[in-house]
């Protein structure tokens, strides 16, 4: 599934992605999606590399927040979303996947306002749009925009991750027009 999406994010990006310092595209880990899982009384989220694209099951950072500190396994970080997914396995019991992305997915309603990737914010924005428009808190599947920023795509399943037709969002995006999609 990861693969497959991660071949969408660089299609939908393009040769439009933001230069490095060698002045050729950018192939980041924003741009490919971030990923995340639960598993038990365990969270999994994908490190900061460079690329998800081929991440392996071992690859996955083991997470949970004590209080107000991240605490993780092993000598990598997770990603920077990575206290933010805990927060929403949290709210959202049946959710068990997660994949962030930076780019919308086409019918999904839009928070209201935006916030950058890894303020906590979010999770207030995301808590208020998942009331407004699914209601409640029990679905198995929530697909939601990120005004500004991107995506988020939660499933019970895994197979609940499947389906969700993502497209590119206008660079640089102006933020006082919320799109009709």
């Amino acid at each position: 599934v990861i693969t497959e999406y991660s071949d969408r994010f660089m299609e939908l990006r393009g040769h439009d992605m933001p230069a490095g310092a060698t002045g050729r595209p950018q192939v980041g880990r924003c741009l490919q999606g971030m990923p995340s899982f639960r598993y038990g009384d365990k969270a999994y989220l994908s490190p900061r590399v460079p690329s998800q694209r081929y991440i392996t099951l071992e690859e996955f950072i083991p997470c949970h927040m004590d209080g107000d500190i991240l605490r993780y396994g092993g000598d990598k970080k997770p990603t920077v979303d990575a206290p933010i997914h805990l927060a929403l396995y949290k709210k959202l019991p049946n959710i068990n996947y997660i994949l962030h992305a930076h780019d919308y997915i086409e019918g999904a309603p839009f928070t209201t306002q935006s916030i950058p990737c890894g303020a906590m914010e979010e999770v207030d924005e995301v808590m208020q749009t998942i009331a407004k428009h699914y209601g409640n808190t029990n679905e198995s599947i929530y697909r939601l925009n990120l005004k500004g920023h991107g995506s988020l795509l939660m499933a019970s399943t895994v197979e609940g991750l499947y389906n969700a037709h993502y497209i590119k969002r206008q660079m640089p995006e102006p933020m006082e027009v919320m799109y009709e999609l």
